[in-house]
């Protein structure tokens, strides 16, 4: 099976430093709203910078999460202050930053994922976003179905769960 077009969940994260320039306490702000696990809504008109802090935060959110260690032998290795959510296989981080662009046709199955031919799992953003962790953007989210953002409520609000009726899971 050609799975050229599965993007993996390593390559979504932000390893470069975006250029970012704090205005206010918007980086303490964001940076205790993850830390306390709760959602964050940023509003403001088009052009004002929410998708840039976004992406900074994606990036200086997965540095702090990760120190160099020297290890007795001289060699560096990276230690992650990590949760089960972030904790991949073969020791890899994942911490997406995910850009879902909401618009009218966009459904359920777009955003939590579908079986595909073969009866493979063909995982969607907002499903990647809840497996591994990370940061996911709903860029305009008022503009997208309604059925599409009732999929929203569980992840932010206090139950903090994806329910994917198409797997039986929770």
């Amino acid at each position: 099976m050609d799975l050229g077009k599965i993007v993996k969940y390593e390559d979504y994260a932000i390893t470069e430093e975006p250029y970012y320039e704090t205005i206010d306490s918007e980086v303490i702000d964001f940076e205790v709203a993850f830390r306390i696990k709760r959602p964050l809504s940023l509003i403001g008109p088009t052009g004002c910078g929410k998708t840039t802090l976004a992406t900074y935060m994606a990036y200086y959110l997965r540095q702090k999460l990760t120190t160099i260690v020297k290890s007795d032998g001289g060699a560096s290795m990276v230690q992650a202050d990590l949760g089960k959510a972030e904790q991949q296989q073969n020791g890899a981080i994942a911490f997406p930053y995910i850009e879902i662009p909401c618009h009218e046709d966009l459904t359920e199955t777009d955003l939590i994922g579908r079986y595909g031919l073969n009866d493979v799992w063909l995982p969607g953003p907002l499903y990647l976003g809840a497996k591994t962790g990370g940061i996911v953007v709903l860029d305009e989210v008022v503009e997208a179905r309604k059925d599409a953002i009732v999929l929203t409520h569980g992840p932010t609000d206090d139950r903090r769960v994806l329910r994917v009726t198409k797997k039986g899971e929770v």
